[in-house]
């Protein structure tokens, strides 16, 4: 049976439209992509943590380090840190709101005060675990640019080794009038964490 020209034209036209949309679904996920990538490769990445320094059997100082892992330049809106030795706190905490900028391999740093003899003694020898907690705000040091973030997390003492163990850590994106975080509940976020990560393990 021949086919109409009609018939072959209307089912041209069907597949031309198909194809077209398509190609637009494809161009625009594609776009999307595009988008949330550039929105990674434009924006600053800070993290605040503690560096430990033994000297002899009983000396253990501490560094804070506040850096940059990206190329674009952030400032600090607000960090601060608390302590736990075998997870009790003492409920001080140090805060700072400085606004400092931080750009790429150029790292802020402030020494806390020198921790008392009989626990650096301890945690030296293993028999005592300190843990810090830190959270940050931050943004990026563009003016035209409102975005900010959050980071929290908690870092362990390991004996014999400068860099800390990371034991909980999470990112987030914030609003933009936020000034503040509170490292207060980092603790137990962690305990809670390493319970469901248990309980989905032995399920």
């Amino acid at each position: 049976m021949a086919v109409k020209y009609s018939d072959a034209v209307a089912t041209i036209a069907i597949i031309i439209a198909f194809g077209s949309a398509y190609f637009s679904y494809r161009s625009s996920t594609f776009a999307e992509r595009q988008s949330v990538l550039a929105g990674v490769q434009t924006r600053p990445y800070v993290r605040y943590k503690p560096v430990f320094e033994e000297s002899g059997s009983d000396k253990l100082g501490v560094i804070m380090i506040r850096e940059n892992l990206s190329a674009v330049p952030a400032k600090t809106v607000y960090d601060e840190l608390r302590t736990w030795v075998d997870g009790v706190s003492s409920g001080v905490f140090l805060v700072n709101r400085t606004g400092d900028a931080l750009y790429e391999h150029h790292n802020g740093s402030s020494d806390l005060p020198a921790l008392p003899k009989e626990l650096s003694k301890a945690a030296i020898a293993g028999k005592a675990k300190i843990m810090i907690g830190t959270c940050i705000v931050y943004s990026s040091l563009s003016s035209a640019d409102n975005r900010r973030w959050e980071v929290r997390a908690l870092y362990s003492y390991e004996p014999k080794s400068d860099l800390p163990t990371v034991q909980y850590i999470q990112e987030s994106a914030v609003e933009p009038g936020v000034q503040q975080c509170d490292s207060a509940g980092l603790w137990s976020e962690w305990v809670q964490a390493k319970q469901q990560s248990i309980s989905a393990q032995t399920k």
